[in-house]
């Protein structure tokens, strides 16, 4: 996940590897009951982040890992309910591999919330 500045969008990326030759919508599975590369899917994601933060951490290093997931998918959730000036952005890379290699990658605009103009 990132910040683009030049769209004002937070940008989530989902990668996929292998699956030589295959189209996109062959390659994205489904999680959380939607389909991967939604907005469905990365809200899905978002909010399972934010309750997950109840769970106990032990180790302060884990705490804070997870306090900065909890602030990002916070950040997710307000942009995607038009809180944050410039919206959600899905993005899928996938790489193909021949005999383990990475080979080509492939990158597609999956998920927006709104047109964004730069």
């Amino acid at each position: 996940m990132y910040f683009d500045p030049a769209t004002r969008e937070i940008v989530i990326g989902e990668a996929k590897g292998g699956y030589n030759g295959s189209q996109l919508d062959d390659i994205l599975g489904c999680a959380y009951g939607f389909r991967q590369g939604t907005l469905e899917w990365a809200g899905e994601a978002a909010k399972r982040i934010i309750a997950d933060r109840r769970r106990p951490a032990s180790d302060p290093q884990e705490l804070a890992k997870r306090e900065l997931e909890v602030r990002r998918a916070g950040q997710v959730m307000a942009a995607m309910r038009g809180q944050l000036p410039g919206g959600v952005r899905i993005e899928v890379f996938h790489t193909e591999h021949n005999q383990g290699i990475p080979a080509v990658t492939r990158h597609y605009v999956v998920g927006r919330t709104r047109t964004a103009s730069p």
